[in-house]
């Protein structure tokens, strides 16, 4: 659609916005309810948000996109810290810290390590793939130029 990365960061900005805001709630909140129900509360929040975007196509702009990234930005709070309370709640209150540390460490790494896979898969498989679209295409493959909206 030709916008710039400052165009394209003000688009995902909500996520964030919605992160920050979130999160003083959802501290409040996991002190006095069931850390259990926080997180199923949050993934069903988050699915909500990835249903909302369920048909947003490559024209889709800024107004279809930011009520379910908003939706998705309060969801990962409930997400975050429910889990990791679970996850370090039988430590003892000195080992907490370190712990927690440690917990996003490993989060951000898995992200980390993910996002690498998911691109090594896609760069070395786009060609391969690429070269027998084109090949379907000039042999006059309706079904090929179909996926490619080609009439």
């Amino acid at each position: 659609m030709g916008r710039n990365a400052l165009e394209i960061s003000m688009t995902v900005l909500v996520t964030g916005m919605a992160q920050l805001v979130t999160a003083p709630i959802a501290v409040a909140l996991e002190k006095r309810l069931d850390a259990r129900l926080l997180s199923a509360a949050g993934f069903t929040l988050f699915a909500a948000g990835i249903a909302m975007s369920a048909f947003q196509n490559p024209q889709s702009d800024y107004d279809a996109m930011c009520w379910p990234q908003i939706v998705r930005g309060v969801a990962i709070m409930f997400r975050l810290l429910p889990p990791m309370r679970l996850a370090l709640g039988a430590l003892p209150p000195d080992q907490v810290l370190d712990a927690s540390g440690l917990f996003n460490l490993m989060r951000n790494l898995g992200g980390a390590y993910g996002i690498a896979l998911i691109d090594t898969i896609i760069y070395t498989r786009s060609e391969p793939l690429g070269q027998i679209l084109l090949e379907r295409l000039k042999a006059g493959g309706s079904d090929a130029a179909t996926f490619v909206g080609v009439p």
